[in-house]
């Protein structure tokens, strides 16, 4: 398996859509804009298409247990796509004020889910 089942995710369950691909992160990063901001007080980066459109994600942080750590610093989002030489493992797409990316880790930590509209 190499994307997550509807019924392991998190975005399926919660939102009624499903968690991005590592291709679709990969497509928000080679086809858009993005600037570090603050919405409504919260500090996150907007990401800006050609065509005007515009998502805001919030620098969320992460989860380490019941600790939050880097809120308001550092957004991290999974992705759907599951490691395969490790099961538990997962690409996420992360970002701060001043770097963006997609990385490879274990699934045991905590980041944040962005719905994105089922296919």
């Amino acid at each position: 398996m190499t994307i997550l089942q509807p019924g392991d995710d998190a975005a399926t369950a919660n939102y009624g859509g499903r968690t991005p691909t590592y291709e679709e992160w990969q497509e928000l990063l080679n086809n858009t804009t993005s600037q570090w901001t603050t919405q409504n007080g919260v500090y996150g980066r907007r990401f800006t298409g050609s065509n005007g459109n515009s998502l805001f994600l919030p620098a969320a942080g992460y989860r380490w247990g019941s600790s939050l750590g880097d809120d308001g610093s550092y957004g991290g989002y999974w992705s759907s796509s599951l490691g395969t030489r490790y099961p538990y493992y997962a690409w996420y797409f992360y970002f701060s004020s001043d770097y963006q990316g997609m990385h490879y880790s274990s699934r045991i930590g905590g980041l944040a889910v962005r719905a994105v509209r089922q296919n």
